[in-house]
C-alpha cells in the first residue's frame, strides 16, 4: 500500500540507508525536513522505498525516487507510486545522470519519456518526463 508521509525522520531513514544512499546523489547525510515542511511537496512510501515529489508549479512536480527493492519489485512499486501521483500531477519530470544506464532503462520501464541530454553543474544528465 502506498501512503503519503509527513515524517521527515521516516524519509531520512530510507534515503540514508546504506543500500539506498549511493543511488540518491549528493554527499553526506541527507535530510528531507525542509522538503517535507512544504506541504506542496509530496512524499509517498510503500514497502521497499518511495519517492519525493517537489512542487514546481500547478500540477508540475520534480520526482526523486529511493528504493530498497530492485528489479520487478521496484518497477511495481514505482508504477503504484506514479498511479497515486496521477491524481494530483499533470507532469512529473526528473534528471538522471547520463552514466546510470540501468536507471535510464528503469525510467522507460515505468513510463517516462526521454527528452534528451543536458549539462548540469553535476555533469551531463538525461531529462525525463511523464504526463498524465
Amino acid at each position: 500500500m502506498i501512503r503519503r508521509t509527513y515524517d521527515a525522520a521516516e524519509i531520512n531513514e530510507l534515503i540514508n540507508d546504506p543500500d539506498i544512499r549511493p543511488t540518491v546523489g549528493g554527499e553526506g547525510y541527507l535530510d528531507a525536513a525542509d522538503l517535507i515542511a512544504d506541504r506542496r511537496n509530496i512524499a509517498l512510501i510503500g514497502d521497499g522505498g518511495g519517492a519525493l515529489f517537489a512542487w514546481r508549479g500547478p500540477g508540475v512536480y520534480e520526482g526523486h525516487s529511493f528504493f530498497q527493492v530492485r528489479g520487478k519489485e521496484a518497477v511495481q512499486l514505482a508504477r503504484a507510486i506514479l498511479a497515486k501521483m496521477s491524481r494530483r500531477a499533470n507532469l512529473i519530470w526528473g534528471l538522471t545522470p547520463a552514466d546510470l544506464k540501468h536507471v535510464h532503462l528503469f525510467n522507460r520501464l515505468i513510463g517516462f519519456e526521454c527528452l534528451g541530454e543536458m549539462d548540469t553543474p553535476e555533469g551531463p544528465h538525461i531529462l525525463y518526463e511523464m504526463r498524465f
